[in-house]
């Protein structure tokens, strides 16, 4: 059930989510698991295309890549301009195959 916040001219809507084990959210993923999951692509992609391409803000995501940097788990590939942003960029990947050929190669 969703229901309307009151106050000021935000018109906000905030989901009602049950706790019991029949909840219709059995198959939820997480933000991360997702972030993960987009960044594993064959084609390294930046923060903010990751953001578009999963609605998560991107905000979240820069938490996510610096926590996989911590980790291991993502690496920067190459700095480029953005298909999205024409701006500088950091694109990242966590594939294993393009993490072992990102050495010498120059975009």
């Amino acid at each position: 059930m969703i229901e309307k916040r009151k106050g000021g001219n935000a018109k906000a809507l905030t989901p009602q989510i049950s706790h019991d084990s029949k909840s219709k959210y059995t198959n939820f993923s997480t933000q991360y698991q997702i972030v993960r999951h987009c960044f594993s692509s064959h084609t390294p992609k930046t923060m903010l295309m990751v953001s578009i391409e999963t609605g998560i803000l991107r905000a979240n995501i820069c938490r996510y890549v610096s926590e996989m940097r911590k980790n291991g788990i993502i690496e920067p590939i190459y700095k480029g301009i953005c298909r999205i942003s024409k701006h500088g960029a950091v694109f990242y990947s966590t594939n294993d195959d393009v993490i072992s050929n990102k050495k010498g190669v120059r975009r």
